[in-house]
């Protein structure tokens, strides 16, 4: 936690998010707990920068906060170096992702050949109704498989009374699955295609394609947004990985091998050829070249003699020196660059926040508007207006889900 004379700032990392509504939501939860001053959201680093009234709150307060409006979140001291999240598990989520898309697009797609071969050789009645039940078996599985993390997400928001862009997408896949598995059924049950209306104009079109491509292309843009997000973290984890994990301590004139968390200013660290150091500190012994590149750029390694700084993360050219702690662990520099471009990328332009606050009325006043499209069809369309208003309606909220 960083405090000023009056300000205090602590960082929250963020579970559970997949839209700027869900930004949203979770800045609104953490500015509402007394004592906040600003929260920052970030979607891409899964993580909250929150400025308080030093002393009017407990940090326990804020993933409290953040828990009850549907997500998860643990706090992380603001002045520690950001820990690297686990490659294997992160890679297996955004792979993961990608296998969904591509089996819902898939399965839109074979749905769609199947309904081309239908308008394009005259098929019989029968084969037209088999087709549907053979598309409803396609994209029922994809709905609970793939479709089920939007519907979580779109109940999850419902219980909070709120909305999101899942609660949309909810609506609307639910809308064309609901419709089309209807007029299926229907179908088996009378033996007969034409459902709504009389012959020149019933109604025999189903949109399970509809249903499987919107959640195929909207899971396919969550995993770019996944992989987007694991890249934009990697400048982070390379500054990371920049720092020692052991060094080689002077102990009574013995060498001793010792863990980073270990060392205090003051001791005695020998850093020898081809090693990075792991403190800043002074040389007190022994002459080196430094490559400093990853502070200055200078791809030149600079001589370092008794009396001169070195700084964690640099690496030792040629020469061996002992080097006498001043900052180690969280306090070095290039802890402190670490934890500056995990700021930078945590934190939100003004553009960003004013998106927030529309996204906030934008979920609400598209249901409105698509409940609105569905009466209007409903009364004043052309017969059967039933489908029709149903099909404008999940026009409306699948347009707007991107």
């Amino acid at each position: 936690m960083v405090a000023g004379s009056d300000t205090a700032s602590i960082r929250v990392k963020i579970g559970g998010m997949t839209c700027a509504s869900c930004v949203s939501s979770v800045t609104a939860a953490l500015e509402s707990v007394p004592g906040v001053i600003r929260a920052d959201v970030s979607l891409v680093m899964e993580a909250a920068n929150v400025s308080f009234r030093a002393g009017a709150l407990t940090v326990d307060q804020l993933p409290e906060a953040v828990n009850r409006a549907g997500y998860s979140a643990t706090v992380q001291e603001s002045d520690a170096t950001p820990s690297l999240r686990p490659d294997a598990s992160e890679s297996a989520t955004v792979n993961n992702l990608l296998i969904r898309a591509l089996a819902s697009i898939v399965a839109a797609a074979a749905i769609m050949v199947g309904m081309w071969s239908m308008t394009a050789f005259g098929v019989s009645r029968n084969y037209e109704i088999a087709l549907n039940v053979v598309a409803l078996g396609i994209t029922a599985p994809i709905m609970v498989w793939v479709g089920s993390a939007f519907y979580r997400s779109a109940w999850a928001a419902l219980r909070r009374k709120t909305s999101n862009m899942d609660t949309l997408i909810s609506v609307g896949v639910t809308a064309a699955l609901v419709y089309s598995t209807g007029v299926t059924l229907a179908q088996v049950a009378t033996g007969n295609t034409e459902i709504w209306g009389d012959a020149s104009n019933a109604v025999t079109n189903t949109y399970f394609e509809v249903a499987a491509a919107i959640i195929g292309l909207v899971t396919l843009g969550r995993w770019l947004e996944a992989n987007t997000r694991r890249k934009s973290s990697e400048a982070v984890k390379r500054l990371v990985e920049l720092q020692p994990q052991t060094a080689v301590l002077v102990i009574d004139e013995e060498l001793v091998e010792t863990p980073i968390n270990e060392i205090t200013p003051g001791n005695v660290v020998v850093v020898r050829p081809g090693e990075r150091v792991a403190v800043d500190g002074t040389v007190q012994h022994g002459s080196c070249e430094i490559d400093e590149s990853m502070l200055t750029g200078e791809s030149v390694p600079v001589n370092k003699k008794p009396g001169d700084r070195v700084y964690a993360g640099t690496v030792c050219a040629s020469g061996s020196v002992r080097v006498s702690a001043v900052n180690v662990g969280d306090s070095t520099l290039l802890a402190e660059i670490t934890r500056n471009v995990a700021m930078a990328l945590s934190s939100r332009a003004q553009i960003e926040r004013l998106v927030d606050k529309i996204t906030r009325y934008f979920v609400p006043a598209i249901l409105v508007v698509a409940g609105a499209t569905f009466v209007l069809w409903l009364v004043l369309g052309s017969q059967p207006s039933l489908p029709s208003a149903i099909i404008a309606a999940t026009t409306v909220l699948v347009i707007a889900c991107p």
